[in-house]
This record gives C-alpha cells, sequence and structure tokens, in this order.
C-alpha cells in the first residue's frame, strides 16, 4: 500500500499534466483482490481475468469478466479456445463485495469455430438483462468486428445473437448501454412508444485501432426484424445499421472531445442523482509510480448523456499508485454502489506480476476492489 504522500504527488503530477479535476479517490482502505488465477489452484501466471462489468440482482452482485486459464484451451468452463466471457458471484453485502468472488460458469458461446470474447457492458431493460459481447476471430484478439448482444431472464443463463458488426474498415468494441429516456430525433415519431438504450462504444478507422469513441441509440421493439434497431452516430447524423444483419459500413463519429489518444471507454454507470458518468482508461499516462512498463495508465471519467458530455475528470488515490507506471497497471474501471452506500470501484491491474510484463502483459492479469471516498 502506498502512503499518502504519493497519492498527493500523484494528484499533483495528473492536474499538472492534464487539468483535470480529480474529484474521485480512491480510500486508504485495502486493495482487495476479488478474481484471480491462485483461487483456482493455479499458479499466478496460469491464467488471467480483467475486463469485468456488473450488476445487482437479487440478494447478489453478478461479475461478468474476460480471460480464463492462461495457454490452456478449456478453462474455467467447457473446452474452446480463446478468452471466454466467466460469470462470478457475490452475496450483495457490504463484506461479501469486497471478498474472493465465487466462479459460477462460463457464459459465451463455445462453438465448432473459435473465437476471442471480450466483455462489453450489463443493463438490465424491463424484466430482462441484456449484455454486449465482443467477438474477434482467433488467434487474432486484437481486430473486432462484431459485437452479439446476450439476453437472460435471470442474469445467469445467457442466448445470443448478432448486435452489430463493421463491414468497412472501422473497428467496434466495448459497447456500454444503458436503458434511459433519449432524444427521439434520430427515430421515427413510433420510437415514443419503445423502450431506448443508448450509450458509447470504442472504434477507429483501422482494423487494429480503437483511439476513437462512438454514440449508439437502441430502440427496441417487437415492430423490428430484430426486435431492435441500432442507430450510430455517423457525420453528424444517427445513421440505422442493417435491420435484419446488424451490418453498416460507414465510419462512426468520434465524439471523445480531447485530441490525444489512448482513452478506452469501459463503463456507463448510474450516479446518486439520477444521471450516469463514463468511466474510461487513459494510457498512456504521465506521472505514475510503481512498476514500469510502456508508458503508464490511470482512469478518468466524465458525466453523459444521450446527446452531451461533461469535462474530463481525474481519479487518484490514498490506496495504490494512480497514475500506474505500468500501461497495463489501471485498465477496465467499473464502479458500482454497494447495500451501505458505498461506491466500490472494480478495477484490473498486473502489479504482482511486474517482472513478467514484458513477456505477456495480461497473462496474470487479476481483478481488484477498492472504495472511493
Amino acid at each position: 500500500m502506498k502512503r499518502p504522500f504519493f497519492a498527493l504527488l500523484t494528484l499533483t503530477l495528473l492536474l499538472s499534466a492534464s487539468a483535470l479535476r480529480a474529484t474521485e479517490v480512491e480510500a486508504s482502505s485495502p486493495v482487495v483482490n476479488v478474481i484471480q488465477p491462485e483461487y483456482f489452484g493455479w499458479p499466478a501466471l496460469g491464467g488471467a481475468f480483467y475486463n469485468a462489468t456488473g450488476i445487482h440482482v437479487g440478494n447478489e452482485l453478478f461479475l461478468y469478466v474476460q480471460g480464463g486459464q492462461y495457454a490452456v484451451v478449456g478453462g474455467p468452463g467447457p473446452a474452446c479456445a480463446g478468452d471466454k466471457i466467466l460469470f462470478f458471484r457475490a452475496p450483495w453485502t457490504a463484506s461479501g463485495l469486497v471478498s474472493p468472488f465465487a466462479f459460477s460458469s462460463r457464459i459465451s458461446p463455445c462453438t465448432a469455430t473459435n473465437y476471442h470474447y471480450g466483455v462489453g457492458g450489463v443493463f438490465k431493460s424491463g424484466s430482462q438483462y441484456f449484455l454486449t459481447a465482443d467477438r474477434a476471430n482467433w488467434p487474432d484478439a486484437n481486430v473486432f468486428y462484431e459485437i452479439l448482444l446476450g439476453s437472460s431472464p435471470d442474469g445467469a443463463s445467457w442466448s445470443w445473437a448478432p448486435f452489430v458488426k463493421s463491414t468497412g474498415v472501422s473497428s467496434i468494441l466495448d459497447v456500454t448501454l444503458v436503458s434511459s429516456t433519449v432524444s427521439v430525433f434520430y427515430c421515427d415519431p413510433t420510437c415514443n412508444a419503445h423502450t431506448a438504450w443508448w450509450g458509447f462504444f470504442r472504434t477507429g478507422p483501422c482494423a487494429n485501432c480503437a483511439d476513437w469513441v462512438g454514440r449508439m441509440k437502441v430502440d427496441y421493439s417487437t415492430a423490428y426484424p430484430r426486435g431492435f434497431r441500432v442507430w450510430i452516430l455517423s457525420g453528424g447524423i444517427y445513421k440505422q445499421v442493417n435491420d435484419t444483419t446488424g451490418e453498416f459500413n460507414f465510419a462512426p463519429d468520434n465524439v471523445w472531445p480531447e485530441t490525444d489518444a489512448g482513452y478506452a471507454p469501459n463503463a456507463l454507470v448510474p450516479t446518486a442523482s439520477g444521471g450516469y458518468e463514463l468511466w474510461a482508461t487513459k494510457s498512456p499516462a504521465a506521472g505514475g509510480c510503481g512498476c514500469s512498463f510502456q508508458g503508464g495508465s490511470t482512469l478518468v471519467y466524465r458525466t453523459a448523456t444521450d446527446t452531451t458530455l461533461g469535462p474530463l475528470q481525474g481519479v487518484y488515490s490514498a490506496a495504490r499508485c494512480m497514475p500506474s507506471a505500468s500501461s497495463v497497471g489501471r485498465l477496465f474501471p467499473f464502479v458500482i454502489t454497494g447495500p451501505t452506500g458505498q461506491r466500490l470501484l472494480y478495477t484490473s491491474n498486473n502489479d504482482k506480476n511486474c517482472s513478467n510484463l514484458a513477456s505477456n502483459p495480461y497473462q496474470g492479469m487479476y481483478i481488484v476492489a477498492t472504495q472511493l471516498q
């Protein structure tokens, strides 16, 4: 654990480097490893768990995590190559949310054709739960053109269908959506009577680049062939993807105001005031401490609506280095408010495997929980 001095020094460096308003603070409470390879009886480098998103269901927190056993086809879960989406759960109690999570099952598809699956965002709409998932051809885990949509009556058992797919040069991944009221200018008048979703995704003008942030809106209704219609902001207007296949071949707009590269939005989360915050990783990030690898990383967030983005705001910590000097030190933030009002931040890092990062920066990665003041 870092002393408060380092947290204050990090804050000074962060503010001077990027003029962020640092208004979220990790408390000095312990950093808890809630999901890691050792919990399966594997060595520290025997697996990888990262990119978590979650939702409160009944008296539990359900967490959906990307990864699996390193260099082994199996798992956890049935045999299928590539990264999987794995379902973990914890009691909805103050102590349960900061204790090791229990593994439940693999929920990503397992087919004759192998794929890498990545976690997007989970949300509830009506009585159903929905989860977006990235899909890339195996073994190339860096080229994402396709998003699947999972649906579930209980958050535990999932069925999957095609959602959107880029047939042009633009990549698409990390779709995070909410079910909430939207402006309906992008949609015909009948949408007023339907359920609306909106959110963001990572994109870019080539197969292996995703430094842009796009906007998406969805009309969820049985009026459409697949039960929903999807629009993506492009050229200043919302363009519809193919109603039957979800395919599109136009370039999404980049709505992220900052011009420096390296912002990766990960989670659109509700606030106590009824609004939303879009949380993201920034890498590279200057001024970090701890394990040094490829330019550093930190966390940022901003308020968001279906039409606006608020000022960029920074995060600092009294519990650990923030920024981290490692590019895989502070990744994939997800925030939730627990049963006693505590705001918990789940992130992915690889601090304890610093000496192995040059070999494979994701090998041995794990999920930690911290508390926001």
